[in-house]
């Protein structure tokens, strides 16, 4: 994923009504007060001020209008990011209970790659195996989309590869008593996961990648 436009009142400050004349109390008795006692002189003319000219409001930006080659990548790069936060949400569903079912007949809608389906019929067989299961849930905080490969204005294969910053501050991996397990690593920031979607000829977008940054890169 790619991401990504921006959006940008000014208020018009109008100068207060000067002060006509020091002997004057009020518009009311501008006139009286400002004659002296009937010497004949003419009396002074009140001028109106200048009316206040409001500045002009600018003009809002005009937002940036994506080409249908733009708009498609777009829109692909929105779908695999969506497939991969729901990805999260599976793995963490199976990793709570890893002898439940068959745990990559679950996850195996979202994956793509041999080395995916690997990992997923020996990760959650040794958590079966010693009495461990993940507690908490991960979250997809951003992406950042690195390459895309492809026409997106076609049928064929797309492939987006991602900086994924992904949270796992929730994350534990513990034992039957609920204690850590010992190799269990919490973290304690959104760390970055290097993460490849491909786009399949059902249209589904899937996992063929997804490795946690060593050493560990805070997002």
């Amino acid at each position: 994923m790619a991401a990504r436009g921006a959006e940008r009142n000014e208020v018009a400050m109008i100068p207060k009504r000067p002060t006509l004349a020091a002997c004057a109390v009020g518009l009311t008795v501008l006139l009286a007060a400002c004659t002296d006692g009937g010497n004949g002189q003419p009396t002074p003319t009140a001028t109106t001020p200048p009316s206040a000219t409001a500045s002009p409001t600018p003009s809002a930006r005009p937002t940036p209008t994506l080409s249908e080659e733009e708009a498609a990548q777009q829109a692909n790069v929105d779908d695999a990011q969506g497939r991969l936060a729901e990805y999260l949400e599976v793995s963490d569903r199976v990793l709570a209970e890893p002898g439940n079912g068959d745990p990559l007949r679950r996850v195996r809608p979202y994956i793509g790659s041999e080395e995916m389906v690997t990992w997923w019929q020996s990760v959650p067989q040794q958590f079966a195996d010693q009495g461990l299961h993940q507690t908490g849930t991960s979250t997809l905080v951003s992406v950042d989309v690195t390459d895309y490969e492809g026409d997106p204005l076609s049928e064929g294969t797309q492939v987006v590869t991602m900086e994924a910053c992904v949270d796992f501050t929730d994350v534990e991996v513990v034992d039957a008593d609920g204690n850590p397990a010992e190799s269990s690593y919490s973290a304690t920031t959104p760390v970055v996961q290097d993460v490849v979607m491909q786009r399949q000829p059902d249209d589904r977008w899937t996992v063929q990648e997804a490795s946690t940054r060593q050493p560990f890169a805070e997002c």
